[in-house]
């Protein structure tokens, strides 16, 4: 579960920006809210809220990538371009290094990750816990408790992290496994290299759930309550050109009853919208029985508010989220404060900089818990809106 973020100098955010989402011993016991098995209490969602281009998106990027460095999935100068830029509206940001500290927990254990980089070099990589640094990385140096870390001095890249050089080489560290299980099992629809290749992340999906027949009655059943016409899922292997050769490829097709026949579709061959909906219930119920975090941005574009309402319910009922997983998501549908607790909620505007800024309605003092949020956010009480036009 992730407690804590720190984010310095990445696109639109400059000055560092810390949002802490832990809940003091004040706040009641409310469903929304997950207990650890250290007593403490963080929020199963949260939401982040601001008017076109205040930087919901560069917030959530942060996380994206973190997990992406992390696993090795993207290279910082590979073609020249890295993944990610600093603040560029004065030289002194643009010159300076992009810093993340994100904190999070693994059973009893709380973790911080440490990274500090530029578009060519890592420069300060750490993971540490509260009693112990499990590594740390300045440089050419690596310091630490992990023995087998430590031996990997000079031949780790200068712009490759150190848990990208395990995972990719597949080190086995009884230590480090849980960590790189608490990235894998952190999903997320923004892709800091460029546009999500849906085509090709349908037929990952399709191959796991056809071998998941729990997983899959799961989507199926939510697909039928979100009135969609739909039946059935099921899977057929057919050869499709990939990369300019054939490969044999599970692919999905989705069934309706139409005037009592059963008719097909290729999910290719269905809207947008149900496309993301299939895909994101893959996420979302993986997350649900393994206690991971799932992030959404723009979560209303392509999905009906009923659909975002049932999302919600199954991160905020603790029969359906027995292991506290956690649902991030952002969007311009202030109606889903209506169905959260102000713990629950993030704002974000830019100031006259063009700075992101960002903090919980939970840190404003004299927000009453049966006050109406969204109409007091939609009259400019809290900041975080449009602009008058």
């Amino acid at each position: 579960m992730i407690r804590k973020i720190s984010i310095e100098n990445f696109f639109s955010i400059k000055n560092e920006l810390v949002l802490d989402f832990k809940l003091s011993k004040r706040v009641p016991d409310l469903e929304a809210f997950y207990k650890n098995e250290m007593g403490e209490r963080y929020p199963k969602i949260l939401a982040f809220f601001g008017h076109n281009a205040a930087g919901k998106t560069n917030i959530l990027r942060a996380l994206s990538f973190l997990k992406f460095f992390a696993l090795g999935a993207v290279e910082m100068n590979k073609g020249g371009n890295a993944p990610f830029e600093p603040y560029l509206f004065d030289e002194e940001s643009a010159d300076q290094s992009t810093k993340f500290k994100l904190e999070f927990s693994i059973g009893e254990e709380v973790f911080s990750y440490i990274l500090e980089l530029n578009q060519s070099e890592v420069l300060l990589e750490v993971l540490k816990t509260k009693r112990s640094t499990y590594f740390k990385r300045e440089g050419e140096k690596i310091s630490g408790r992990l023995k087998m870390v430590k031996k990997l001095i000079g031949f780790i890249a200068e712009d490759v992290s150190v848990l990208t050089f395990c995972y990719k080489n597949k080190l086995q560290d009884p230590e480090l496994e849980p960590v790189l299980n608490f990235f894998e099992d952190l999903s997320t629809n923004i892709n800091p290299v460029g546009n999500e290749d849906l085509v090709n992340k349908t037929f990952r999906v399709n191959a796991i759930v056809k071998a998941r027949l729990e997983l899959k009655k799961r989507i199926v059943d939510f697909l039928k309550r979100a009135s969609l016409g739909i039946s059935d899922l099921r899977f057929k292997d057919k050869e499709i050109m990939c990369q300019g050769e054939l490969k044999k490829r599970s692919c999905a097709y989705v069934y309706h009853r139409v005037n009592g026949e059963e008719k097909e579709l290729l999910m290719t061959q269905e809207s947008k919208g149900v496309q993301y909906l299939y895909l994101m219930l893959f996420e979302i119920f993986r997350a649900l029985e393994s206690g991971g975090t799932v992030i959404i941005d723009e979560v209303n574009a392509h999905l009906h508010a009923h659909v975002i309402k049932e999302f919600l319910d199954l991160f905020n009922d603790s029969e359906s989220n027995p292991h506290g997983a956690q649902l991030i998501l952002s969007g311009h549908a202030d109606y889903i404060m209506n169905y959260l607790e102000k713990e629950q909620i993030i704002l974000c505007e830019k100031n006259e900089f063009c700075v992101t800024e960002a903090f919980l309605l939970k840190d404003l003092k004299g927000l009453r818990r049966q006050d109406n949020i969204r109409d007091l956010y939609n009259a400019g009480a809290y900041g975080g809106i449009a602009l008058e036009l």
